[in-house]
């Protein structure tokens, strides 16, 4: 189903979630690390462990043992089998012991060969993307092309390199905390199964697979409808399916009781993970022909679109203008005003009741207070 929407969703904006912030832990030597809100999200989570209740050491190597604990801790958990291994050089009292067990016993890591696991042996940055793209559904010997460069193909196009350590050789042993960078950044890709010989998402990210459930990411959106598409066929269902472009901005699918037509303001509040969370479908929850709230919105302006249907004196300068205002963590709003103001200013929304836009004053500049003279008609 996500493949078939994400078709249909083309022009849809692409966000993305942010995983879930973490209180930091008692460990004295990451506090320089690059990959510090990895480490402590991997800690807080309980898939990494430090060699001390202070000492994580990042910068060191990351042995096998270590790496296999990590993949189990974030699969399965405290999970234990009944099945011992056979390595030689896996000792029954090791720490690792049981964490090995469960790894092989379900396929997440293997031994050299079948009486030899080399607990000590450091793992490679491509070893470490192969483990966490089996974890993610991947399977390296399924994939086209050879090892490891058909696992890097597929770790690049996930991101998860992203922020470790660059200029190094996919055979150079992996430190501790490029290690929790790279699961740290698989958490929120979609885990895959194989359907007739084919990658296929399916709807849970590693996050989820884990055990773990996203904090909802409330959204609250307004505007006017200027473009709209009716898409309710293809969904078969009784109520409406649109996608519709508010304020000449941004694009949504959206699913509303209510049949929308362009003109129409409308308010959009929703988390984004209510439907097909890899797909952003948006459900209209309220809808209203003109405002009928009062709140004042307050708030720093991220981006503003002026509305190209703003009529303009001869010698092209704006009175009265319309944009289309996006106010950081408060949403998009359609505002009416002769005053010059710049992205980062603070300003306040006033709404209008009974008409579709609100007036704007501006509190606080940004910039020290210089205005851009081609802003109002960029």
């Amino acid at each position: 189903m996500k493949k078939i929407v994400a078709i249909i969703l083309a022009v849809i904006m692409i966000m993305s979630f942010a995983t879930v912030a973490f209180a930091a832990n008692g460990f004295t030597d990451i506090s320089n690390s690059k990959n510090k809100e990895a480490i402590e999200t991997l800690y807080e989570l309980g898939v990494i462990d430090g060699y001390s209740k202070t000492k994580f050491g990042p910068k060191l190597t990351l042995s096998r043992a270590e790496a296999c604990a990590i993949m189990v801790r974030a699969l399965y958990g405290d999970k234990t089998v009944y099945w011992t291994n056979s390595f030689t050089d896996v000792p029954a009292r090791a720490w690792y012991a049981s964490y090995v067990d469960v790894a092989v016993y379900y396929d997440i890591m293997h031994g050299h060969n079948a009486t030899t696991f080399a607990p000590d042996e450091d793992i490679t940055y491509d070893q470490m993307a192969t483990l966490v793209l089996n974890a993610l559904g991947y399977n390296a010997p399924q994939l086209s092309g050879t090892w490891p460069e058909n696992v890097q193909r597929i770790a690049n196009v996930l991101g998860l390199y992203d922020n470790t350590s660059r200029f190094v050789f996919g055979s150079d042993a992996i430190t501790r905390e490029d290690a929790c960078q790279m699961l740290y950044n698989a958490l929120d890709c979609y885990v895959v199964e194989y359907v007739r010989g084919r990658i296929v998402e399916t709807d849970q990210t590693l996050y989820e697979a884990m055990g773990f459930s996203y904090e909802p990411e409330y959204t609250y959106v307004t505007g006017t409808i200027t473009d709209i598409v009716d898409v309710s066929d293809y969904y078969r269902a009784k109520t409406y399916y649109y996608l519709i472009t508010l304020n000449d901005y941004n694009t949504y699918l959206v699913n509303s009781d209510t049949k929308l037509a362009v003109k129409d303001y409308i308010e959009i509040y929703t988390d984004k993970k209510t439907v097909y969370h890899s797909d952003y479908l948006w459900i209209v929850s309220y809808v209203s022909k003109n405002i009928t709230d009062t709140t004042n919105i307050e708030g720093i302006v991220e981006k503003v679109v002026i509305d190209p249907n703003t009529p303009s004196s001869d010698d092209g300068v704006y009175i009265w203008t319309t944009y289309f205002v996006t106010i950081k963590d408060k949403g998009i709003f359609t505002v009416y005003t002769y005053n010059l103001f710049n992205t980062g200013d603070t300003v306040l929304l006033t709404p209008v009741v009974g008409s579709t836009y609100y007036n704007l004053t501006i509190i606080e500049r940004a910039d020290n207070g210089i205005i851009d003279s081609g802003f109002a008609v960029g």
